[in-house]
């Protein structure tokens, strides 16, 4: 899973916090701790659910494009266009266009003209697609599943619930893993 990082023992951890706040007099101490644990366990999550991912040549960008295309299709929504993955996964438009380029080329996706407006674009989920996905998903839910075992169900909820505080950040399950 990667080198473990290590932790400063309390007294000095005072120390460094002292050193810094005297240098930077606005420092908030907890919340410089609370930040530093979020990035390691976000660190932590990263590498273990995107490992099965490098190997067969998937960035984490391609894969929530895909998710989103896969969560479209299981509640029998329309293709989506550029736009809307674009507006769903909080990226640009020109950042989708070149991971849809990328997964149209190594057969992940579909670009079709709506009928309606042949002008507009309905992106789709190859055979391809849907057989990596099925092959993947049975693992990630159970790494999801082993990575959360310190935490019962009442932690989870509550962890939930206070990353949902952090400006910007809710939980929105099409998109994550």
């Amino acid at each position: 899973m990667g080198k473990e990082t290590p932790t400063l023992n309390a007294p000095l951890k005072e120390e460094l916090l002292r050193k810094i706040s005297q240098r930077y007099p606005d420092l908030d101490a907890s919340a410089m701790e609370s930040i530093t644990a979020v990035k390691h366990a976000a660190k932590t999550v990263s590498v273990v659910m995107n490992a099965p991912l490098e190997e067969v040549g998937l960035s984490e960008g391609k894969f929530f494009v895909l998710c989103y295309l896969f969560t479209e299709e299981l509640l029998d929504h329309p293709a989506p266009g550029p736009s809307d993955i674009a507006d769903n996964l909080g990226v640009t438009r020109a950042t989708v266009t070149g991971l849809l380029d990328g997964l149209e080329r190594d057969g992940y996706l579909e670009r079709r003209h709506c009928c309606e407006d042949r002008r507009a674009l309905a992106i789709g989920m190859t055979d391809k697609t849907r057989r990596f996905l099925e092959d993947y998903m049975p693992g990630a839910l159970r790494s999801a599943k082993e990575l959360m075992t310190a935490l019962d169900e009442t932690e989870r909820r509550e962890l939930i619930r206070l990353l949902s505080k952090i400006k910007g950040v809710g939980p929105d399950f099409r998109c994550g893993y």
